[in-house]
């Protein structure tokens, strides 16, 4: 006579934990924005063309995932925000706002951004807020 061994089954508990621990891992990566830019975020505006800006005057770019973004300036207490969108291709940014469009390359290294002008000199360096 030859016995056969039942097979365990999983408690229908371990398997529901386990089905839920990998759903709550598919939402934490989705919103670490596994696809997103690295540009997304605020960056403050610490070099244009060489010269260091002075204490009372920034401008902040803000890069929204959705390709959205706010650029705040100001000057000694009076603050001014433009809204724009943008996209980043093949190491060129684009710009748009309600009266033109730039486009130049760009490159980040460490928790700096580097904006270049046609000639490829550096015309602004933001830092990473």
């Amino acid at each position: 006579m030859v016995k056969k061994m039942k097979e365990k089954k999983a408690p229908i508990s371990k398997v529901l934990t386990v089905i839920l621990c990998m759903i709550a891992a598919l939402f934490v990566l989705a919103a670490c924005g596994g696809g997103s830019s690295p540009l997304v975020g605020s960056w403050a505006t610490v070099e244009v063309e060489g010269m260091e800006i002075p204490e009372g005057i920034g401008m902040e770019l803000y890069f929204s995932s959705d390709g959205t973004g706010v650029i705040t300036e100001s000057i000694f207490g009076e603050t001014w925000e433009e809204e724009f969108t943008w996209s980043a291709s093949g190491g060129v940014l684009t710009i748009t706002d309600d009266w033109e469009e730039e486009s130049g390359a760009y490159r980040i290294s460490r928790n700096r951004l580097y904006l270049y002008d046609g000639d490829g000199e550096v015309q602004m360096i933001l830092e990473r807020q």
